[in-house]
């Protein structure tokens, strides 16, 4: 009988080196902007990203955990 090779993986080897749904290269150009810039790209950032987390559904658990704001009336 021969041993068994066994191939160890890691974590490195199923993580890709970037993402690659954008977020990575954007966030490259905003820190490669003058500090004034950086503020303004990155408060658009954050509304895509707010907008982006807002359209997904949620669950009914995940609604009755939430707390209303004051502007939710």
């Amino acid at each position: 009988m021969s041993p068994a090779v066994r191939k160890v993986v890691t974590v490195s080897d199923q993580t890709p080196k970037e993402p690659d749904d954008g977020l990575w290269s954007r966030l490259r150009l905003i820190e490669g902007q003058p500090l004034d810039a950086r503020a303004v790209a990155y408060s658009a950032l954050h509304g895509d990203l707010s907008r982006k987390l807002e359209s997904v559904p949620r669950t009914d658990s995940a609604r009755a955990q939430t707390r209303p704001t004051a502007s939710d009336g």
